[in-house]
């Protein structure tokens, strides 16, 4: 019975687990015996199967609550570190056409600074992209990296479709033209754009308590006043923020020349552009999707930052030897 504890001193024997958590749980269950008086029945031992319950017994429910406190998987630590295909993906087609340009410019006897030196100069904008961009290994990226690679692609777009444009014209082989000629297509779609602003609005919040949190020598009270403060922003965003990202939608497609959408129209899904979607453009972007992200985002906030593991982080702090 791992959640048994003996007392050398009383003589008696204590739950673990329902001492810890016996201010979280509703229904005592009779295991008082267990958390403050102690066991010492030793000829009783069918006491010790009375304490342990039915499923939804108190005790089930404080070891229930030790075992996600000690699983490493649900975290908060590991959930910023997994990485997903998408990111892996992201990583090689970014690097396919570095690859591409290099190889553009070897061929031709071109240098890579290039020779052209104006600000309008697509070579001097590429090769200033790759060194501000510093591309990572899918294994150390960080949800920070994520924001700041949105965010330059956003600023060098214009550049960007450039180079597309010429691997789709020039490629080494027919399946990086297709795949120039793929991104082309979807970076001047509306879909494209809105989620790319989305995205960049709403990193842009988590981003600060992102590295907060990455920080090996974080104050975790400062911490828990971050978290506090992104989801506050979060709500504010999701409750007024709507006017604000579809206005950088439309001052971006005019400025670069996408897909405009008027919103009263029936939304066209582009996996079934024959079947009627019987919604308007303003329903599927502004409720399926800018509604359902957020709520989820603070739904996620809220699982991992509750009531619990806030107060018990705040016990943590207090045994901090710093203080």
């Amino acid at each position: 019975m791992r959640w048994l504890e003996y007392s050398v001193k009383p003589n008696k024997a204590y739950c673990l687990f329902c001492y810890l958590f016996k201010d979280y749980t509703e229904s005592k269950g009779g295991s008082d015996e267990f958390v403050t008086k102690g066991f010492d029945t030793w000829k009783n031992p069918k006491r010790l199967g009375d304490h342990v319950g039915q499923v939804n017994s108190f005790h089930n429910n404080a070891m229930k609550m030790a075992d996600n406190l000690m699983n490493q998987d649900q975290s908060i630590t590991r959930a910023f570190y997994k990485q997903n295909e998408a990111a892996t993906n992201e990583y090689k087609i970014r690097l396919n056409a570095s690859i591409d340009v290099c190889r553009y410019l070897l061929r031709q006897g071109l240098p890579f600074r290039g020779h052209d030196e104006s600000m309008e100069s697509v070579c001097k904008t590429w090769i200033k992209h790759e060194k501000e961009r510093s591309i990572q290994r899918p294994g150390t990226t960080r949800w920070g990296s994520h924001y700041k690679t949105l965010w330059r692609l956003a600023d060098l777009f214009t550049s960007i479709i450039k180079v597309l444009e010429h691997v789709e014209r020039d490629g080494s082989d027919g399946i990086k033209r297709c795949q120039a000629n793929g991104l082309l297509r979807y970076f001047h779609m509306f879909d494209f754009v809105f989620y790319l602003q989305f995205m960049l609005l709403l990193l842009g919040l988590t981003n600060n308590l992102s590295m907060a949190l990455q920080r090996k020598d974080q104050d975790i009270l400062n911490a828990m006043s971050l978290v506090k403060s992104t989801k506050q922003q979060l709500y504010k965003l999701r409750d007024n923020g709507w006017d604000s990202i579809i206005g950088k939608v439309n001052s971006f497609c005019e400025k670069n020349k996408t897909e405009l959408l008027i919103m009263e129209e029936e939304f066209v899904n582009p996996k079934k552009p024959r079947q009627r979607s019987n919604i308007t453009n303003l329903h599927h972007y502004q409720v399926e999707c800018f509604y359902t992200v957020l709520d989820m985002q603070i739904q996620e906030f809220n699982d991992r930052f509750d009531e619990i593991n806030t107060e018990l982080l705040g016990c943590t702090a207090s045994l901090s030897p710093i203080d």
